[in-house]
């Protein structure tokens, strides 16, 4: 069984590298954007393939970023703690060291069809662990929690093993106020003290953010409303959706378990100018202004109540299989939340008790309010996540900030020889840190603001190159804006030349490039079909790439003074 599918490294990562060291100013890391995401795709999956697909156009991942890995079907809901680390997590961590994306990357982002309960028994072994800590992860516990669980260290099973999510004193250990400790950006290269308190460059105490779009299985939702979720997520981000959170009041034992924080919430929420009530019964009932939901009920039928959620939303019920996908799991699945409209939903995967630090704490909305994204404010209010199951898009910012910026190089321009580029922010209500170089994908360099990046293009391979800057600002949560600037380099008049296919099926595609050796078609970075020579048509099965809109490249492979040289040609973009 091949585990990863083919992937090159882009024609960009040359020596550009060297020459850009040099201009550094800074290596903070900050924020979360999609150059920080890596997406994990099931290449064995039509749903897999086709969220995935929806996802890189909606959210525009770098193609270096998509990781295909083929899974052996009897793991789609399912597997064992090895074949977990064997199988999936060692393979995305050695990919993305292979791509030089160390660095950058902050967040695993699964597709759908990948297993989302593991079974730790095997590490557990014959130790004896208290009842509460059953004897199953989620996908995203284990990847969030990685160093630990690739060691075996079963303190991953720990109530407070994620440090990002500070400690909050709550009755009856206090008679203090309950404070909401302030939001802070992620790093993967950041540890963290017992206390709470940050360790920069201290990547063997980090974690790795992560969430899955979806599942398909079981009691889990449609490819559809999977997209659709994705389409809202990405409309709601600087929305400030002007709605409500709700926090849900009962004699329910779920609901009893968060009361503790949610007048202290509702107060930083208005702080925010972000309105939150506290609402008797299971569900808001007739309301139009849903901006999210904090409820503790076993069972609920959403349409029975008449609301209506906001694009952005994140809504969970702290029940004992909500994250139960299997269809004989009992109680409302989380999936339900997905299908009304929300970005986020979370539950564990087995019974969990009615444990606080096993789910987000009412301090969730708060965070995503300040501006943080859904998996951010998702681990910065569980202290225990081994167990969780997120389901959601872990981009999505409603309340995030948004600036104009400019790179001083027109979209689709041609460049060749050296050239100085200044970044720029247009929106004086965004104070930028400093801007981040990326092309291809790969970050390259940090500036400060009023300095300018020096350009050897010489130094890049001719043909198609994105080139993405980022703003990091100032704020304590480290805001991102993005600029994405396509561009054309030509320096040695090498160009590959395309005709995109006239029918879907079968895909066939015409390329050339005068003294190449090789063509190869690429989709998101993985080959799907090559050819000798200088020209040809390349063929390709639609069923490879799944359905959505795909984009693909075809790289002309020469030889110049000894060294290969990749040129790209422009994207080839197909109907949905």
């Amino acid at each position: 069984m091949k585990s990863i599918t083919s992937w090159r490294k882009p024609a960009s990562i040359t020596p550009l590298t060297i020459i850009l060291a040099c201009l550094l100013t800074s290596v903070a890391r900050a924020g979360l954007g999609p150059q920080n995401l890596a997406l994990i795709v099931n290449s064995a999956s039509p749903a897999s393939l086709a969220i995935a697909n929806e996802y890189v156009d909606v959210r525009h991942i770098p193609p270096s970023n998509v990781i295909y890995i083929d899974l052996p079907k009897q793991h789609t809901e399912w597997i064992g703690d090895d074949d977990f680390r064997k199988l999936i997590l060692q393979p995305i961590l050695d990919q993305i060291r292979l791509r030089n994306l160390t660095a950058q990357i902050d967040c695993i982002a699964y597709s759908a069809d990948f297993p989302h309960v593991i079974n730790i028994q095997g590490d557990i072994g014959d130790r004896k662990i208290p009842k509460v800590l059953s004897p199953r992860a989620s996908i995203n516990g284990a990847t969030y929690l990685y160093r630990q669980f690739l060691q075996k260290d079963i303190n991953y099973l720990s109530l407070i093993s994620n440090r990002y999510a500070p400690l909050v004193p709550r009755p009856p250990a206090t008679t203090q106020p309950v404070r909401m400790p302030p939001p802070r950006g992620f790093h993967r290269t950041t540890g963290w003290n017992p206390d709470g308190s940050p360790l920069p460059n201290h990547p063997e105490q980090g974690y790795l953010l992560s969430t899955i779009l979806g599942v398909t299985a079981g009691r889990g939702n449609t490819v559809d409303e999977i997209k659709q979720m994705i389409h809202r997520s990405a409309a709601a981000d600087g929305t400030a959706p002007k709605g409500t959170i709700y926090y849900l009041l009962n004699q329910d034992i779920r609901a009893k378990t968060r009361k503790w924080g949610f007048n202290p919430a509702i107060d930083q929420l208005k702080q925010l100018g972000v309105a939150g009530e506290i609402v008797d019964g299971v569900l808001p009932r007739n309301k139009q202004d849903v901006a999210g939901v904090m409820a503790g009920i076993a069972d609920f039928e959403w349409n029975k109540y008449g609301s209506t959620l906001l694009p952005g939303a994140i809504c969970e019920h702290l029940t004992s299989t909500g994250g139960v996908m299997m269809v004989n799991g009992g109680q409302t699945c989380i999936s339900e939340f997905i299908r009304a409209g929300a970005s986020g939903t979370s539950g564990a995967v087995f019974e969990p008790f009615a444990i606080q630090e096993k789910f987000p704490t009412p301090f969730i909305h708060a965070y995503y309010a300040a501006g943080c994204s859904l998996a951010e404010a998702f681990y910065q209010s569980v202290s225990g996540p081994y167990q969780l199951l997120i389901i959601g898009d872990p981009l999505c910012k409603p309340w995030g900030k948004s600036a104009e910026l400019s790179l001083g190089i027109q979209p689709g321009a041609t460049l060749k020889g050296t050239l100085a580029v200044q970044p720029t922010c247009k929106t004086a209500a965004f104070p930028v840190a400093h801007f981040e170089l990326y092309v291809d994908g790969v970050r390259r360099s940090s500036i400060d603001p009023g300095k300018q990046w020096g350009l050897d293009t010489t130094q890049l391979s001719d043909g198609y190159h994105e080139f993405r800057v980022v703003a990091i600002a100032t704020d304590a949560i480290e805001s991102q804006a993005h600029l994405i600037c396509p561009v054309t380099i030509d320096n040695h008049a090498q160009r590959v030349t395309v005709t995109p296919p006239k029918s879907a099926a079968p895909l066939l595609i015409e390329a050339s490039m005068k003294g190449a050796k090789r063509l190869i078609l690429t989709h998101n970075g993985r080959d799907l079909a090559s050819l000798d020579g200088e020209s040809g048509t390349l063929q390709i099965k639609p069923a490879d790439l799944g359905v959505g809109p795909v984009t693909l490249q075809v790289i002309g492979i020469s030889e110049s003074a000894g060294a290969e040289q990749r040129v790209a040609s422009d994207p080839i973009h197909l109907p949905r």
